[in-house]
């Protein structure tokens, strides 16, 4: 994952009005360790053509002793909530995920996505 990738992730048109948590999952790879323990990342929200919220997030993805819960598999997948929103039915929008980390392309993360789930 290099510094000038942004990711993208199109949310399609909501059919119910409601609260949502949009959380941002990482998967690592075992094969090839992540050297750090946080991840900092900008997500850029972009609602109905026009709202942008934008928010910096540093996740932990160890411990401070570089510990890593799942030792032995493959992969290892962390969520992270990243935002609470209130969308109205018929909202579309995008989310634009990208690092912000000292080195140029990150080894050791094997995918990046986000979830957004309806709270109520």
């Amino acid at each position: 994952w290099e510094q000038t990738d942004t990711l993208r992730f199109p949310l399609d048109t909501l059919r119910q009005s409601g609260t949502f948590q949009l959380c941002i999952d990482i998967r690592t790879s075992a094969s090839r360790p992540y050297p750090f323990l946080n991840i900092s990342l900008s997500i850029i929200q972009q609602w109905n053509g026009d709202t942008t919220r934008t928010r910096h997030l540093t996740c932990a993805l160890a411990s401070p002793d570089g510990s890593v819960a799942g030792s032995g598999v493959s992969y290892r997948q962390t969520e992270f909530p990243a935002d609470t929103l209130s969308l109205k039915a018929g909202s579309c929008g995008e989310i634009l995920l990208s690092h912000h980390m000292s080195q140029r392309v990150l080894h050791g993360i094997s995918d990046a996505g986000i979830r957004l789930r309806r709270l109520h």
